[in-house]
């Protein structure tokens, strides 16, 4: 086949450059297959058996490899396409989880602070004004119960 060379080309110019400079160089290599190498050689004249066959099977054969590789670059385009919208929604998907465990760590503290401020330092926020500092520091709310452990803590040497 005098076309095979122009074939080739115009697949690889239609895999790197896409599909219409691969038809373009298609339909140049069939009049250069045509004019240089089918008999009268050089010559463009009657058309005969040879240039309806070069005519016919060049551009055909193109066209089918060229269409084929076309669907191949697309199908490829789209995996990359879904693979890269994929790899954003699961960073979006990190970021909203890092974000959702940052404010649930925060709002833990902050309410482990409001628990345990009152409990010892009643010079900053006075709400429990009845109860003892040592009492509200051990975590107790009843004075009695905090004079006992105290006496109970503090047992006399002659009992012994």
């Amino acid at each position: 086949m005098p076309g095979t060379a122009y074939f080739i080309a115009a697949a690889l110019i239609e895999y790197f450059f896409g599909m219409a400079p691969a038809l373009a160089v298609m339909t140049v290599g069939l009049v250069i297959a045509d004019f240089l190498f089918v008999p009268p050689y050089q010559q463009i004249g009657v058309l005969d058996q040879s240039d309806v066959a070069l005519i016919v099977s060049l551009p055909l054969v193109s066209m089918l490899v060229i269409f084929l590789i076309e669907r191949l670059r697309r199908s490829e385009f789209r995996a990359e396409l879904i693979a890269l919208v994929a790899q954003s929604r699961y960073e979006m998907l990190l970021r909203a989880d890092n974000e959702r465990a940052i404010a649930s760590r925060a709002a833990d503290e902050m309410d482990r602070l409001i628990r345990n401020l009152p409990r010892c330092h009643d010079d900053i926020i006075p709400t429990q004004a009845l109860v003892p500092k040592a009492a509200r520091c051990h975590g107790e709310s009843d004075p009695d119960s905090a004079q006992k452990t105290e006496s109970a803590a503090t047992v006399p040497e002659d009992a012994l």
